[in-house]
């Protein structure tokens, strides 16, 4: 299965779950952020927000680590400026990061 069909895959498995989609690039705190894919929880989980970063086709320069790491970070920051209550998950899978 290709890296896309993986994403597609994933998103699709997470909306399953009751996970919404968000629009991509997304604001916090007026800054846009973009990634391979958003999606927030609904219900029990709806403080969850989940990255997919997918550094096998480096959408959005996602092969750099450390530009990863640091949009990551950006975001972290911008949800505690705002005193969001949004728990960021955000890990690596083989090529793509959750």
């Amino acid at each position: 299965m290709s890296a896309a069909g993986l994403v597609v895959g994933l998103v699709k498995r997470l909306e399953s779950a009751g996970y919404v989609r968000l629009a991509t690039p997304f604001r916090v705190a007026s800054v846009d952020f973009e990634f391979t894919a958003a999606l927030r929880g609904s219900e029990g989980r709806g403080l969850d927000l989940v990255l997919i970063i997918d550094t096998v086709t480096g959408e959005h320069g996602d092969r750099d680590a450390a530009q990863v790491r640091r949009r990551v970070e950006a975001l972290s920051r911008a949800l505690d400026i705002t005193q969001s209550r949004y728990v960021l998950t955000a890990e690596h899978h083989g090529g793509i990061a959750i």
